[in-house]
């Protein structure tokens, strides 16, 4: 239960654990790229967090499924410590390429991107001008590395560029001869794109759009476009017109629809066993609070990670409450408003969380769960649960605690109980100075929680 396993990708139904209904999508855009002509740069924009990467990794095995296409998956943020994108735009080829069957024009791919990559002319030229860059920086064989040294000694910068140009020519013709006698659509899915530094990003970009601008080859860049931008501008200056800029490189715009949170929490709550006759109302406050701090695929999933832990060792799941009576009910909603309230509060506004750690005095300000948008039952008990928690919080260092034990707690008439009046003693520790749930998410802390970048 601990181990958030990797999302699932059957082979043979892609789509299968799909909860956000996102095939439907990737049947259009198929349409859209088989329709195309000449080549196409298509780009999928959502914010960081929201499930780019799992979306083309479906499309990709959905795609292969067929055989009108050759499809490769390239990780932009993983590789951008090599220096140049092109050498691990064309190591990912060859790794498609070695697995199909020999063939006189997939040797010739081979053999021109060797060349192309040995004779590159961004690393030629700064070892031919002064030697700006180590050699033993490049990501390079010891026979490419002489051969570097050696052609940077004999060609001036002029020639340098014209063998590079014949050298680039041969890698597209030779590409170019690979779809025709293929008949297929190159499909090249680039993720991560806008994690990369701003110009192992932009020489990504003019790769794409000068070398591989060949009938037939698709790039699919999976990206958070504002994001992207403001990495531009970092490179360029804040005055400079970043959204035009990558217009020149991405002919079509997909904006992936915002996520349905409530479906994806639902499919966790169920995966990982969250539910039972005690957790109605912390499904319903879990909803309402992810809503609240706006949190994204990744930041539910993180959230995950501290439920399928904390959840279980919580009053909801160890105690056997009586059904059915008024004040079981008060005491069902107040733990399930606290146990998804507050883990929410832990990643989302850390700074306030810390607070109630520390026992410090907090504003009614600094919680955004006092201001719930609904207007109904739901959002107004929920209100009251936080605003009391929040007022025995400040107590601590300014009363003693016998005022907390008279301190009784109304969870208003909304809700119909017949006694409104409700003792939050429970939810203290044995000293009576902290929050024993408080205790319990500290204690959460200790385990490593994996940080997961797909």
């Amino acid at each position: 239960m601990i181990t958030n396993e990797e999302f699932e990708i059957p082979d043979d139904s892609p789509f299968q654990n799909d909860k956000l209904n996102r095939e439907l999508i990737s049947e259009n855009l198929e349409k859209i790229i088989v329709s195309a002509s000449g080549s196409l740069v298509l780009s999928i924009d959502a914010s960081w967090g929201n499930g780019k990467t799992t979306f083309i990794k479906m499309w990709r095995k959905k795609l292969d499924k067929t055989d009108r296409y050759r499809t490769l998956y390239f990780n932009a943020w993983e590789n951008d410590d090599c220096g140049d994108p092109l050498l691990a735009l064309i190591s990912g080829i060859e790794e498609v390429l070695n697995r199909e069957h020999e063939k006189p024009y997939i040797a010739k791919i081979k053999e021109t991107g060797k060349n192309l990559l040995k004779k590159a002319i961004p690393t030629l030229l700064k070892i031919a001008t002064s030697g700006i860059v180590d050699i033993t920086d490049t990501n390079l064989d010891d026979p490419a590395k002489s051969y570097i040294i050696e052609g940077a000694g004999k060609l001036g910068e002029f020639e340098l560029y014209k063998e590079q140009k014949i050298s680039k020519d041969k890698f597209r013709k030779a590409l170019a001869e690979y779809q025709e006698n293929e008949n297929r659509k190159v499909i090249f899915f680039i993720d991560e794109l806008d994690r990369c530094r701003p110009t192992f990003a932009i020489e990504t970009l003019e790769k794409i759009k000068h070398l591989f601008n060949i009938n037939d080859f698709i790039f699919v860049l999976a990206l958070d476009k504002r994001q992207l931008s403001h990495s531009i501008k970092t490179l360029y200056g804040q005055g400079m017109d970043s959204v035009g800029y990558l217009r020149r490189f991405i002919d079509f715009e997909f904006v992936l629809p915002e996520p349905d949170r409530s479906t994806y929490t639902d499919f966790l709550l169920t995966k990982f066993e969250l539910r039972n006759n005690n957790t109605q109302y912390f499904e319903l406050y879990l909803t309402v609070a992810i809503k609240a701090y706006d949190l994204s695929l990744r930041d539910i999933e993180k959230l995950f990670y501290y439920l399928k832990l904390i959840v279980p060792i919580t009053p909801l799941f160890i105690r056997n409450i009586p059904e059915n009576q008024d004040y079981t009910q008060i005491y069902l909603e107040v733990l399930g408003a606290i146990y998804a309230i507050f883990p929410v509060l832990k990643i989302k506004d850390n700074g306030v969380y810390r607070k109630f750690v520390n026992r410090e005095t907090i504003d009614n300000g600094d919680l955004m769960t006092m201001y719930f948008e609904d207007n109904d039952r739901l959002a107004k008990n929920g209100r009251s649960i936080v605003g009391n928690i929040l007022s025995i919080n400040n107590m601590f260092k300014t009363t003693n605690m016998n005022i907390v034990s008279s301190n009784g707690f109304v969870i208003g008439n909304e809700g119909g109980y017949q006694d409104n009046r409700f003792n939050m003693l429970f939810l203290l520790d044995e000293t009576k100075t902290a929050f024993s749930f408080i205790k319990q998410l500290e204690f959460i802390d200790n385990f490593v929680i994996p940080n997961r970048e797909n």
